[in-house]
């Protein structure tokens, strides 16, 4: 039997409450340096293009994603953290992966 995840599971309140207090956090600059606010059109003072990575490139990007914030994440994926990158393939194509490129930087 397979085990099915969900795509999304929304937020406990206290997880709400928390997501609000560290994005107004982050929003004054005060969080962690690698943590950024993502506004709506209009409001945002840097802008960024979106470029999906492919489901070969996905794996290792995962895998660092899982391993980094691992006490936050692992809920969310049925691959335990520390698993190579060869564990991700087949979950890849359930998780959007994008990188964010500044406007002014071109690839």
């Amino acid at each position: 039997m397979t085990e099915q995840v969900p795509a999304f599971r929304a937020p406990s309140p206290l997880e709400r409450t928390f997501n609000r207090a560290l994005g107004a956090l982050v929003g004054l600059g005060l969080g962690p340096r690698d943590y950024y606010v993502l506004q709506v059109r209009g409001r945002n003072v840097r802008r960024f293009r979106l470029r999906a990575i492919s489901d070969i490139g996905k794996p290792s990007v995962l895998r660092a994603y899982l391993d980094r914030f691992t006490a936050t994440t692992r809920r969310y994926f049925p691959v335990p953290a520390g698993s190579p990158p060869e564990a991700f393939a087949a979950i890849a194509p359930r998780y959007p992966v994008f990188e964010l490129l500044p406007l002014d930087q071109e690839r």
